[in-house]
């Protein structure tokens, strides 16, 4: 990941010395400015897949436990009085080899790890959802500017979109990671919930999924910038709609400017 984000920035700076050569003094300070701020965005990505990938192993866990009981339910039903108390121990088997109890403390450990991450990453992802916002303001602006003033802005043009894009990777990306996570999460209440529901097995163990299901309900897992936006696919679309409110802004209010 971080090859790729040396790759990308290089082309940006590489198409921004080929189109717009007089902005190469510039473009030394924000090729460092931006990489640093792309760089605590994968550090950011890095640990909330590693979140993830334990989540989903828990999920691994409990899916593999219900295709079990349900194959055993199945022949509980479908053969003889002998062979259905052998599977009948079987099963009881079974229920005794999911630790129920080891997982909700893996889960609680999962949630905690998920805030100590959103608090420490509250300001960086503050930071560069503000940052974001007011280069792609500016750099809007100053392209209109430019064309007010009968320039050719046709290389201004696409490195603003070139430039805007590559901003906007950023929050794609943690907006992509974060909704990933509360995917698996969903997954982990839907497990729960069919060991819940299953009337055969013992009410101890029921018991405790419902625990579990009240662990799951106390550790959202979501991430939050300030408790004020959560991080997820919706933020890149208010993200987009905020933007593009502004550029209209903009665009009126530059009928209105004498140069």
């Amino acid at each position: 990941m971080v090859l790729m984000l040396l790759l990308e920035h290089s082309i940006c700076n590489v198409l921004e010395y080929v189109l717009t050569p007089d902005a190469i003094i510039v473009m030394n300070w924000k090729w460092i400015l931006y990489f640093y701020q792309d760089f605590e965005v994968i550090v950011f990505c890095i640990l909330v897949l590693n979140v993830k990938s334990r989540l989903r192993a828990v999920n691994e866990y409990l899916k593999k436990f219900i295709k079990d009981q349900n194959n055993v339910n199945f022949n509980v039903f479908t053969i003889t009085e002998v062979n259905r108390q052998k599977n009948l121990q079987t099963k009881l088997n079974l229920v005794k080899k999911i630790p129920l109890k080891e997982l909700a403390i893996t889960y609680d450990a999962i949630g905690e790890l998920c805030s100590s991450i959103n608090q420490v990453s509250n300001y960086q992802i503050f930071m560069t959802l503000i940052t974001t916002f007011f280069y792609v303001v500016m750099a809007i602006w100053t392209t209109i500017y430019q064309y007010r003033l009968n320039r050719d802005v046709s290389a201004s043009v696409v490195m603003t979109i070139v430039w805007v894009a590559s901003g906007m990777v950023a929050i794609v990306a943690i907006g992509i990671v974060c909704d990933r996570l509360m995917t698996a999460r969903r997954d982990t209440i839907v497990l729960v919930n069919e060991i819940i529901m299953d009337s055969s097995l013992p009410k101890a163990l029921r018991g405790q999924a419902k625990m579990f299901m009240q662990l799951i309900e106390a550790w959202p897992l979501e991430m939050y910038i300030y408790d004020m936006f959560a991080i997820d696919l919706k933020l890149i679309l208010k993200f987009s709609s905020v933007c593009t409110t502004y550029m209209i802004i903009i665009i009126q209010l530059s009928h209105f400017t004498k140069i």
